[in-house]
């Protein structure tokens, strides 16, 4: 396993005494293209960041510029309970639910769904329980079809499968037979989750860019459940494939 020079540079921020604030973070590369961060280094540098930050990606081509995004442009809806402590978490999302405005019906079924199997598996009474929230999401299909799972829990957080990311088998073989529109990733209390870094750039890269996905977004002591999509998830992913300029349609200044 190798670790990103982004993430490298976070763990760094340990060797310097409190209080600290990032100015900016810088990223460059011997590549003749500018390299974006990947999703797993945008979702750490949100939970530690502030969100205006901007980042800056240059390369030593002279005769490419280095473009400037802010953190919240390249990773919309970061985790809600990144800056929560363990002992907290539990109390503010059942006061995050309690402010939850959902006039989708589609997405409050889909919410159900995912409440309903996270009750049946008996994981919120499990004496093994290693983790405060559960987590659950569910897809549903043109044809009315929906498939759903739950995350698979490891000692090392870090090698937990997230539930989005354990729907993809089922999500390609069903793909085949009918168009998936809406994808709902929540907790056992109801709030809705974007999905996280791994099942953002896996969702992108089979292919399943247009899929709704049911967000939350805050306004002043509300929280309502709006509708976005994968492709906005993940703006300006850096094709590993070839040397386009992969933000070049995004808006991010030069």
């Amino acid at each position: 396993l190798c670790i990103c020079a982004e993430r490298s540079a976070l763990v760094k921020l340990r060797e310097v005494s409190f209080p600290w604030e990032v100015l900016a973070v810088h990223i460059t590369t011997d590549s003749p293209q500018y390299v974006t961060p990947g999703t797993l280094c945008r979702e750490l540098l949100s939970e530690y960041l502030n969100p205006s930050t901007p980042i800056i990606m240059s390369t030593n081509n002279s005769e490419v510029k280095s473009i400037v995004a802010t953190l919240e442009s390249l990773y919309p809806f970061p985790p809600l309970y990144a800056r929560v402590s363990r002992s907290d978490v539990e109390n503010y999302a059942s006061s995050i639910s309690s402010r939850v405005i959902v006039f989708d019906n589609t997405i409050s079924n889909l919410i159900s769904v995912v409440q309903h199997k996270i009750e049946q598996s008996g994981n919120l009474s499990s004496p093994d329980r290693l983790y405060p929230i559960e987590y659950g999401a569910a897809i549903l299909f043109q044809d009315g079809h929906i498939i759903s799972s739950l995350h698979v829990v490891a000692l090392e957080y870090g090698s937990t499968i997230d539930a989005v990311c354990m729907l993809f088998d089922s999500l390609i073989q069903y793909s085949e037979k009918s168009r998936p529109l809406l994808l709902v990733h929540c907790d056992q209390y109801g709030v809705v989750h974007a999905p996280f870094a791994p099942a953002r750039v896996g969702l992108s890269r089979m292919g399943f860019d247009y899929v709704h996905v049911a967000v939350i977004q805050r306004n002043g002591n509300e929280f309502g459940v709006i509708r976005t999509t994968v492709k906005d998830l993940v703006p300006g992913v850096p094709n590993t494939f070839d040397s386009v300029d992969c933000l070049s349609e995004t808006g991010f200044s030069g």
